[in-house]
């Protein structure tokens, strides 16, 4: 009797062992037809813009985001799908068939409010409307945009914009500009020669910006708090640096003084205490001249560099030439 009754125990398991392997295998059968990993095609419809290779995905995963495309003249507003209707959420979305993603745009016209110059040129004075991708295009309607207004992209909302680029073309940027961009990716790619009161105030992720031939001076905050600059390379024309310009840059690392630089106005670079290394476009005696106001302890305890086109035969100072590539480097 005990021996028959554990002979049903034991077929009984069997039983289960059997059904629950055919459970998964039913289960792998529906999620991969033959056993082999399924996969789908997206496509990226651009409307004109830069191409974007097709993505051969996994089913039922995450699409990883490509670069944004790009048109001239265009603002880039997001993927959508199901003839634009829907906006593709590549954290929240996975594929489940094959696809085409459409980019969709906004003319720059109805993205920014500007005005035409008395010489033809372009002066943008606002955003009528926020894009993941602020790129700021060159022309609008064939007219070259050169500068960004007082306001223009004041304290936009960093939950709708990702990214600011401004064009090498633009060269004067006005008062309060960007002030209170915090949050926001900008990029400025021409030389400035030309900026406003406080107009970058803020921009905890201002990248990069360029100073060109022709800027005299930088004026009251017009950096305070771009703590995201690691460098700051100022040109021969400037002279003056004024009160709290870049004020808690603490990011900053190195600056290029030019000749012509006669004063640092007071707390010009106050907080800027990762500032290890002056590159001066002078000699020691002009640098002894210079006219640095209190609050720059930054600058005061930097160690200075002299410029020098050839190898220096004195040891009596430390020097600095421009490489290949428009770099500063430090004479061995």
């Amino acid at each position: 009797m005990k021996r028959n009754f554990k002979l049903l125990c034991t077929s009984v398991v069997l039983l289960m062992l059997v059904f629950i392997l055919s459970l998964t295998g039913c289960n792998n059968e529906e999620n991969s037809g033959s056993g082999e990993t399924k996969y789908f095609t997206v496509k990226f419809d651009t409307g004109g813009g830069t191409r974007i290779a097709d993505m051969e995905i996994k089913a039922d995963t995450f699409i990883s985001r490509p670069k944004d495309p790009e048109k001239n003249g265009y603002l880039f507003v997001g993927w959508y799908e199901e003839g634009g209707r829907v906006e593709w959420v590549f954290d929240e979305y996975t594929v489940i068939r094959d696809m085409t993603l459409e980019a969709k745009w906004i003319d720059a016209k109805d993205a920014y409010s500007y005005l035409v110059n008395d010489d033809g040129t372009v002066t943008i004075t606002g955003v009528k409307k926020e894009v993941r991708e602020m790129a700021i295009p060159d022309t609008i309607e064939g007219k070259k945009v050169v500068a960004i207004g007082n306001n223009a992209f004041e304290r936009l909302d960093p939950e709708e914009v990702f990214n600011i680029t401004v064009p090498e073309t633009v060269t004067s940027i006005g008062e309060f500009a960007f002030v209170g961009c915090e949050g926001i990716n900008i990029t400025v790619g021409g030389k400035i020669t030309e900026i406003g009161t406080a107009a970058f105030l803020g921009c905890d992720k201002l990248l990069s910006v360029k100073f060109g031939e022709g800027l005299e001076e930088i004026p009251y905050q017009a950096f305070a708090g771009c703590v995201a600059l690691e460098e700051v390379y100022l040109p021969d024309s400037l002279y003056l640096i004024d009160e709290n310009a870049f004020e808690e840059c603490t990011g900053v690392v190195k600056i290029i003084f030019g000749a012509g630089l006669e004063t640092v106005a007071d707390g010009a670079f106050r907080f800027c205490d990762s500032i290890q290394v002056i590159f001066y476009k002078g000699d020691a005696l002009c640098y002894e001249k210079l006219d640095v106001a209190t609050g720059n302890d930054p600058i005061e305890d930097a160690r200075v560099y002299f410029y020098s086109e050839q190898t220096p035969e004195d040891d009596l100072n430390d020097y600095w030439y421009f490489d290949a590539k428009g770099n500063p480097r430090i004479y061995n």
